[in-house]
């Protein structure tokens, strides 16, 4: 992809922050690595990215990573940040990528459906969580996790957060995960703080 989303989908603690990492440095390794992030936090903990409060400032040809996007932009305040519509409708006149993690599509504003095409990479999304997820994509879901399921059960060996489901293949990915990635890089948010715009 020369511009537009990659969106991780699944519930937590099924990998969806390390395998959007493993797709970055896999797929994007000559691309300006930059964090969209309101917080504060140990950047040390991602080698070789930029960190980014505004999407306006965010560089032509970067990737762009949204950790857990319903912090940042969720349904109910996104009439806050009136930057996101205009920003994702530059995206492809900027040729940027952008990787989303979100635990559920239901708490996304459409915008991001609309303005750009969208290609969802499944990890498990747990049953309770499911229920609460938007209808068109529950089916699409239910069949990555059977998908996934049948994938762990064909190689126990390997680690589960390897594989993902692209819906719009209709195959299931191994993404190796980044060498550098650990409890910390999962956790990072545990002791951030709240950014002040400056």
């Amino acid at each position: 992809m020369r511009h537009g989303v990659l969106l991780f989908l699944g519930s937590g603690k099924t990998g969806k922050s390390a395998t959007l990492f493993s797709t970055v440095e896999l797929f994007f390794p000559d691309r300006k690595k930059c964090l969209l992030e309101t917080w504060d936090f140990d950047r040390g903990l991602f080698p070789g990215y930029s960190v980014f409060w505004d999407l306006e400032n965010i560089p032509p040809g970067s990737v762009v990573v949204i950790e857990d996007a319903a912090r940042v932009f969720s349904s109910r305040g996104s009439a806050s940040r009136t930057d996101l519509d205009g920003w994702l409708s530059l995206i492809s006149h900027r040729d940027i990528v952008v990787l989303i993690s979100v635990q559920s599509t239901a708490i996304l504003d459409l915008q991001f459906f609309r303005t750009q095409r969208v290609v969802f990479m499944h990890k498990r999304v747990w049953d309770t969580d499911l229920k609460f997820e938007r209808p068109e994509l529950q089916s699409l879901q239910m069949t990555a996790n059977l998908r996934l399921a049948e994938a762990a059960a064909i190689h126990p060996e390997m680690d589960p957060r390897v594989f993902t489901y692209c819906s719009d293949s209709d195959e299931v990915l191994v993404i190796p995960l980044v060498d550098w990635w650990t409890d910390a890089q999962s956790h990072y948010l545990r002791d951030a703080r709240r950014r002040a715009k400056a």
